[in-house]
């Protein structure tokens, strides 16, 4: 382990992945989700915003806290993009593939719901036309 002298981008990333280590054994005992948010700095300090989220009461069978999380986020906006709680989890096709609808950005306004392929499991950004075209289809 080396000692820091003064902060950089390459030594925040290191950092970073350390502090990821230690809270996710924290929030596996506490049943919550914490997320360490954007890192701002100067040579001499550096300052990280870290969030938690209690998921435990919201929480359905063999639902990871993660996914607690996106779906609370989800049903708290869901109603201003003129979409219900009851859409996540609902599959949509977009062009020739086929997503699961996992998320939702609102500070995104031209893609703001989030959607993984069920042919390759990535995450893609979609726009709320396509989307909804398909669940009102």
């Amino acid at each position: 382990m080396s000692t820091i002298s003064t902060f950089n981008k390459n030594n925040l990333q290191d950092l970073r992945t350390k502090l990821n280590d230690a809270v996710s054994s924290v929030s596996e005992e506490f049943g919550i989700v914490i997320d360490l948010g954007r890192i701002n700095y100067s040579p001499e300090e550096a300052a990280i915003r870290l969030t938690m989220t209690a998921v435990s009461n919201n929480q359905r069978q063999g639902e990871s806290p993660e996914d607690v999380k996106l779906r609370m986020e989800f049903e708290k906006y869901a109603h201003l993009f003129g979409l219900t709680p009851a859409d996540f989890g609902r599959h949509v096709k977009v062009g020739d593939d086929e997503f699961k609808i996992v998320g939702i950005k609102p500070r995104r306004s031209r893609f703001p719901i989030v959607g993984m392929c069920l042919n390759t499991g990535k995450v893609f950004k979609l726009t709320l036309g396509s989307v909804k075209s398909q669940l009102t289809a």
